[in-house]
């Protein structure tokens, strides 16, 4: 059925745009890749405690816009090892409020969202209706050809439609010998593994290094932030506490101002940062 604009508009809509603001739009496709080993698990985790804790302002100097429940699907490690993850970034902090696990052995062995995965997903969720799926990796989702079209359309619509509300986050790799300095004109899509179908759909497209985070979407332009990882939790945070400072300072600004005086107020108190990347900023996280 189409609508007429002014019924369009009063159709029902979620309260927010974003759950994770540039990052993850709601009901939205967001995938986040990397070699093996660079922390995108780790990086994950605290998004998703993040999403669940309505305490927590922010994720690597992303805002949350909503908060709701989590579904992570682990289905790429095995699960002792899995546990000692959630109890490493546990004993340094971080709480898994709202946030709901099942990995391999819960889910039907080897697991294809093609065939009964698909059902399974859907029903395992469906008792808590969740705001966010995170799937870890997609290419464990499935037993297709990760380079076909036509397969990965199927594999990305059946994982939309187990939670039509929910928005997804997709871990994937690297593809191998794979690397950004030596394309011609490089994009941050070249990486990533399986067929260009993923990174076409895709929202937004994280790429994590060992020292940094690169992320291009449609509400945000290619953008690089330095990153470290503690070397006991395996916890990843900015390398920079800009963002984290600008934003205590964005949060806290009176709606009266506007983006500009408040791109200029920044400026002012970090003169390191061009204007042009506190406006961005401001533009950002308001």
């Amino acid at each position: 059925m189409f609508h007429p604009v002014d019924d369009y508009l009063a159709l029902p809509r979620a309260p927010h745009a974003w759950i994770v603001q540039d990052i993850l739009p709601t009901s939205g496709l967001a995938s986040l890749y990397g070699r093996p080993k660079v922390g995108k698990s780790y990086a994950a985790l605290q998004l998703a405690a993040a999403v669940g804790s309505p305490a927590a302002g922010e994720w690597l100097g992303f805002p949350i816009r909503n908060h709701g429940r989590v579904a992570y699907l682990q289905i790429d490690s095995p699960r002792e090892l899995w546990m000692e993850r959630i109890e490493e970034v546990q004993a340094a902090g971080v709480v898994f409020e709202n946030v709901f696990f099942a990995d391999a052995l819960d889910a039907p062995y080897p697991f294809n969202i093609l065939t009964d995965g698909y059902d399974w997903l859907k029903t395992s969720i469906a008792a808590f209706d969740p705001d966010v799926l995170i799937f870890d990796t997609i290419r464990e989702l499935h037993g297709g050809d990760e380079n076909d079209s036509a397969q990965m359309k199927n594999v990305v619509a059946l994982a939309r439609s187990a939670a039509r509300r929910a928005a997804c986050l997709f871990l994937a790799h690297s593809r191998k010998g794979a690397g950004l300095a030596g394309a011609s004109d490089p994009d941050i899509t070249d990486e990533m593994r399986g067929s260009g179908y993923i990174s076409g759909r895709m929202d937004s497209i994280i790429r994590m290094t060992d020292h940094t985070i690169q992320v291009k979407g449609r509400a945000i332009s290619e953008t690089t932030f330095a990153i470290k990882q503690d070397p006991e939790s395996h916890l990843v945070f900015l390398a920079d506490d800009f963002h984290h400072k600008a934003y205590a300072v964005i949060t806290a600004a009176s709606k009266d101002e506007t983006d500009r005086e408040l791109a200029r107020r920044l400026h002012a108190s970090f003169p390191k940062r061009s204007y042009e990347a506190c406006r961005s900023l401001v533009r950002r996280m308001r």
